[in-house]
């Protein structure tokens, strides 16, 4: 839960009633089980989602086959831990910091990012 207040983000403030919670085990250094996906962001001051296909190469690394917003993905088989960073195409910030973990029990990807005032949305699931 959050008041609201000036900090930029939220001012209006936000409660959690409506958040259901969801969780896995991750095991480190597990393979994903993920061929080909689609990297998704939305929300955080975009007008209109950003979408790019991308694939797992043998090695766990994510391979981005479109670059719609510049996106750089780095994934940490060891933690499941997703960073990366993606050029914001309506405030034109550029290097604008996502963050992510990979949820196996549901075979995805989840994140945030910040935008200028709001908070966006990092997904990436199988296609």
């Amino acid at each position: 839960m959050k008041e609201g207040g000036a900090s930029g983000y939220y001012n209006a403030g936000f409660t959690n009633a409506a958040i259901a919670a969801t969780g896995s085990v991750f095991v480190p250094g597990s393979a994903l089980d993920l061929t080909a996906a689609t990297l998704v962001l939305a929300d955080g001051n975009l007008t209109a989602p950003l979408s790019n296909l991308l694939v797992v190469t043998n090695g766990n690394q994510l391979q981005l086959v479109t670059t719609n917003g510049s996106p750089k993905l780095f994934y940490y088989p060891a933690t499941g831990l997703l960073l990366g960073t993606f050029n914001h195409p309506v405030t034109g910030q550029r290097g604008v910091k996502l963050n992510g973990i990979y949820e196996p029990g549901e075979n995805r990807f989840h994140g945030y990012f910040l935008g200028t005032n709001q908070s966006g949305s990092l997904s990436i699931q199988a296609n």
